[in-house]
């Protein structure tokens, strides 16, 4: 996993502020297997929790994730922070 992660106008070390960190609003970035960006799914995600899953091997985000169109759906996801980057 890269330590350096792009955000929104600048790229910066993944453990130096800014980073994503309990409370941020992140968005799905650049899959790191292909490149690729993620599309929008339309969808506001907010971390509940960082942590170090040694089973993954990796560093993993809790997420709470609400769709755009139904505000009142909450759904909680846990996802690696390397596909993730702050939103603006």
């Amino acid at each position: 996993m890269s330590n350096i992660i792009k955000g929104p106008d600048h790229w910066f070390e993944r453990h130096a502020p800014p980073r994503i960190e309990k409370g941020s609003i992140v968005e799905f970035g650049i899959d790191p297997a292909t490149g690729v960006a993620f599309p929008n799914f339309d969808v506001t995600m907010i971390v509940l929790d960082v942590y170090t899953d040694n089973e993954a091997g990796g560093i993993m985000a809790r997420i709470a994730i609400c769709p755009d169109s139904n505000p009142d759906y909450v759904e909680e996801q846990v996802i690696p922070i390397e596909y993730l980057e702050l939103a603006e």
